[in-house]
């Protein structure tokens, strides 16, 4: 019988050499992932770790937990103020001898998520929060891939997962010129655009409603490269993209973090300010947490996957709204230059294709939640490529504001309607 994952005493003594914790914490639990507090002495004088530390604990899979530390560690260089410190990876054994992966991270003391604040603040304290998520991405995408303390970093997190070789260890592939693969540990690492949105579609699972082909005419021409084709009369039916475009892509990944919703950015009280004569607690961004989906894309990907995540990982459309408008000037000008190279535009478009394609006729809980979840919000989507969800122009004004015990009771009536309470 399988059993939750947890630190026993056998594990702790191969984490903690110096000292073991003097207690701990369990935040999250699962048969294959734990996360939990450490709480060390900081005094001693053998304690190299501050008094509290964070601990990811994995069972082994296809991508090493080394690669999110990597990527975490990245954008210390870019963001150090706002992303958690890694101090150590590893394998630790438990007593009953199986292999684990674990991670060590400074623990964020004195802060609470955003998500648990985010609809009491006013919109000046919105907007201030949204400014330092704006510089953070800005500053992510500014990181130099070709950095040697970038590249160093990420061949101590796996040089064949971030680098695909082409000869010995550590060689970079001539055809990836960031130098490093796209993609990241969900969905996997590859040297090229194609295969990159092959594996986007099959870990959508939409591979029989979408296909990749190459699109090839004479071998110098400009216009070879790949079609998306449709099988659902509802879509579409083709999407080219060049050889050029294509690289082009290859050339605009930068290091997104991919799930920049209010869960998982911690935010700390920081002073109280009056507002009209109330008093209001003012709060800044203290960290930027969980870098499991953080990998190397054009941010055209990070900036369109909000829109699925809408109505499910995230349910604050005020949140979504905001980001969506203040960010939309990291995207490249050529959305906004019709007569200009239009690579980042056909990404948008066939991620747009892949996520129609994904929301048809599921019949789970998740998806007939987002379903109802966006009909309540009065939702639509945008006319234009890129502007996903928005109001509907019959919008009654009183939208008012569902939080988490209201998604309680809308998934009991979800569960319900499905047969499942």
């Amino acid at each position: 019988m399988s059993v939750l994952l947890e630190p026993d005493k056998a594990l702790l003594d191969c984490i903690f050499s110096h000292s073991k914790p003097t207690s701990i914490t369990i935040l999250s639990q699962t048969y294959e992932v734990c996360t939990f507090i450490a709480h060390l002495d900081a005094t001693r004088p053998t304690e190299p770790l501050p008094g509290n530390v964070v601990v990811r604990l994995e069972l082994p899979s296809k991508v090493p937990l080394r690669t999110v530390s990597a990527l975490q560690q990245l954008a210390t260089l870019a963001i150090p103020e706002v992303v958690p410190a890694v101090f150590q990876t590893g394998t630790a054994k438990p007593g009953d001898g199986r292999e684990i992966y674990f991670s060590v991270s400074a623990f964020v003391d004195n802060a609470v998520t955003l998500e648990t604040v985010w609809d009491d603040l006013t919109d000046h304290q919105q907007s201030d929060i949204m400014d330092t998520v704006l510089d953070a991405v800005t500053k992510l995408q500014n990181l130099d891939l070709a950095d040697e303390s970038v590249l160093a970093i990420l061949k101590a997190g796996g040089s064949g997962v971030f680098f695909k070789t082409t000869g010995k260890e550590g060689d970079v592939s001539s055809s990836n010129p960031n130098n490093v693969a796209l993609g990241n540990r969900e969905i996997g690492f590859f040297n090229d655009m194609p295969n990159l949105l092959t594996a986007i579609i099959a870990y959508n699972g939409v591979s029989k409603k979408l296909t990749l082909s190459p699109s090839v005419s004479e071998p110098s021409d400009d216009n070879n490269g790949i079609v998306m084709a449709s099988t659902d009369e509802e879509i579409p039916t083709v999407l080219h993209i060049g050889r050029k475009d294509l690289e082009s892509l290859q050339r605009d990944a930068v290091l997104c973090h991919n799930d920049l919703e209010p869960r998982n950015l911690l935010v700390r009280p920081v002073d109280v300010v009056s507002d009209g004569g109330a008093s209001i607690q003012r709060y800044d961004l203290a960290a930027i947490i969980d870098w499991e989906m953080a990998g190397f894309f054009p941010f055209a990907y990070e900036y369109v996957t909000k829109d699925a995540l809408l109505g499910s990982s995230n349910t604050s459309f005020s949140w979504y709204s905001l980001f969506k408008r203040r960010t939309a000037p990291l995207l490249p000008a050529e959305l906004a230059q019709p007569s200009s190279n239009k690579s980042q535009t056909f990404l948008m478009e066939a991620m747009d294709r892949i996520q129609r394609s994904r929301g048809q006729k599921r019949r789970n809980v998740g998806a007939l939640f987002r379903e109802r979840w966006i009909e309540r919000k009065q939702l639509v989507p945008g006319a234009f490529l890129g502007s996903g969800w928005v109001r509907r122009p019959d919008a009654t004004s009183d939208v008012r504001v569902y939080r988490k015990e209201d998604n309680e009771l809308l998934e009991e009536e979800v569960l319900k309607e499905l047969g499942l309470l």
